[in-house]
């Protein structure tokens, strides 16, 4: 999985960064892939600068993101009820790096809906091959 927008979720993920246990390399690589993707996600340079700002905060453990209590939420809780909860450091206020996360994190992670939407679409079309072949029988 080495995709600039998965190392971004990687990043964003708080269960996901603190929890990881690959090479500080695979880190690097991830944080090249969210430059990358803020790059093209925000094109604002001042944006870029405040969300880079507030990354620090994030990644350090530092301000809200120190509490005890969102510390433990960071396995507890799904990816985007997390940053709805913490994603603003009261003293900060900028709500920039969350809706960015909130953005990124709540993109479906997951083929099994398009999987289940393919097996049903093949039940249907199996289905009125039957009923065709069924008609051109009789």
């Amino acid at each position: 999985m080495s995709s600039p927008l998965y190392s971004t979720a990687c990043i964003l993920n708080p269960a996901c960064l603190f929890t990881s246990v690959d090479p500080p390399e695979a880190l690097t690589m991830h944080m090249v892939g969210f430059m990358n993707v803020l790059e093209r996600i925000i094109p604002n340079r001042e944006e870029q600068d405040k969300i880079s700002t507030l990354l620090n905060f994030y990644t350090k453990t530092e301000g809200i993101f120190s509490r005890d209590i969102v510390i433990r939420h960071r396995t507890m809780k799904l990816p985007t009820d997390w940053w709805a909860a913490y994603g603003v450091d009261p003293n900060r206020k900028d709500p920039a790096l969350k809706k960015l996360a909130m953005r990124i994190l709540g993109l479906t992670c997951s083929a099994s809906g398009c999987e289940h939407n393919w097996s049903t679409f093949v039940s249907v079309s199996l289905d009125c091959l039957v009923i065709v072949n069924f008609n051109f029988l009789v």
